[in-house]
């Protein structure tokens, strides 16, 4: 069941990626003890009970009480939570200065280095900025980087 909510899911833009040998080990890796077994069932469960996706929503009343600058990373192709979403997370909270939408990214970016150099570049900037930019795209990786 595992491999199907992996392989029927929308955690990654391009589902071809997910081939034999990385659902291999990401099951393995996910069901080698106890603890993993009990955060795969979670998982599953959430994927499978829409009751179990409504943590964000929850977290609502927290998110606009929240005023310290916050840096919102989407995938442009998330097909779980679409742009739209991100789009409104940065509307709920107050002090969302921006919004970097990734193209070619799903539910979960493998551009560590790129998106380690937003955060930094971010951060540089928060403290300095007191205008809320627009939010904009993202439209290539740093140099040597997919």
């Amino acid at each position: 069941m595992l491999r199907y909510a992996l392989r029927s899911g929308t955690a990654v833009a391009d589902p071809a990626v997910l081939d034999r040998e990385l659902l291999d080990g990401y099951i393995a890796t996910n069901l080698a003890d106890a603890h993993r077994r009990a955060k795969t069932r979670r998982f599953l469960a959430g994927r499978l009970d829409r009751a179990n996706q409504r943590a964000t929503g929850d977290a609502l009343p927290g998110l606009r009480a929240f005023d310290h600058p916050t840096l919102i990373v989407w995938g442009q192709d998330d097909r779980h939570f679409g742009p739209h979403r991100g789009q409104r997370l940065r509307e709920d909270i107050p002090a969302a200065h921006h919004l970097e939408l990734l193209p070619g990214t799903g539910h979960a970016t493998r551009r560590p280095t790129s998106t380690s150099s937003m955060y930094a570049a971010y951060a540089g900037s928060a403290s300095s900025s007191g205008a809320r930019p627009a939010s904009r795209m993202v439209t290539r990786p740093p140099s040597g980087e997919e």
